[in-house]
């Protein structure tokens, strides 16, 4: 099987971790149902996240 691979971006990675997200459920089924893909991202997506999970009303505004 070929290696499988996709970049995230903070709408995917807040989604996915936040549970009151509208887009969680899609996202946690996307993973389950690519359980062999290797995600990637970078360092701005992964602080951005950061800040949205700290300060959700901020980073909305």
């Amino acid at each position: 099987m070929p290696n499988m691979a996709a970049w995230v971006d903070t709408g995917f990675l807040v989604a996915l971790f936040a549970r009151n997200d509208p887009h969680h459920t899609s996202a946690v089924e996307f993973l389950a149902n690519h359980q062999r893909l290797s995600l990637h991202s970078l360092w701005p997506v992964v602080t951005e996240t950061g800040f949205s999970s700290i300060h959700p009303a901020k980073s909305r505004s």
